[in-house]
């Protein structure tokens, strides 16, 4: 374990997995470190440091060369909205995360960040507010946002009251 160099840490999974096959395809020995960790507590990714992806040292050059490879390819679909980008014309977007649901995340144990009605243009890096998402969704997430704070409030509101009621 002492002749291996940390390449990059991923928070994805999914990116964490696809540049581990690309490596691999590439002959590259790749260690994944931290998969089985934040695969059954996704909610600690961030404090675990995520997928810490390795090489051996002696493949360090190679496997570098091969990641800037794997950065340097475009995407080929448009990702999020249908309209092209005001700014420059482009088509490939990139949706944003919203993290005010993170405390929702937090107590449900469930390590997520519901997707925004932003995206940003690849190209230009402009903002799009495409916020298309249909009224049910919003209602949803609101009702389990009301929920979850009776669900947390309720033991303390009897507390309260049967202390101080009499």
């Amino acid at each position: 374990m002492k002749d291996v160099v940390l390449l990059r840490s991923y928070f994805d999974p999914e990116e964490a997995y696809v540049v581990r096959s690309a490596l691999q395809a590439a002959d590259i020995d790749v260690i994944l470190f931290g998969d089985s960790f934040c695969t059954n507590l996704p909610h600690l990714r961030l404090a675990s440091g995520g997928y810490r992806l390795s090489v051996p040292v002696s493949q360090e050059a190679l496997a570098r060369e091969a990641l800037a490879d794997i950065e340097s390819v475009e995407p080929t679909e448009p990702i999020g909205a249908d309209a092209p980008c005001a700014a420059c014309d482009g088509r490939l977007f990139r949706r944003e995360r919203s993290w005010r649901w993170a405390i929702v995340a937090l107590f449900a144990e469930a390590g997520f960040a519901a997707q925004s009605g932003r995206s940003r243009c690849l190209s230009c890096g402009a903002v799009v507010d495409n916020d298309r998402r249909r009224f049910p969704e919003r209602a949803f997430f609101f009702l389990c946002s009301i929920a979850l704070l009776v669900w947390i409030a309720w033991p303390w509101a009897n507390w309260l009251y049967y202390s101080f009621a009499g």
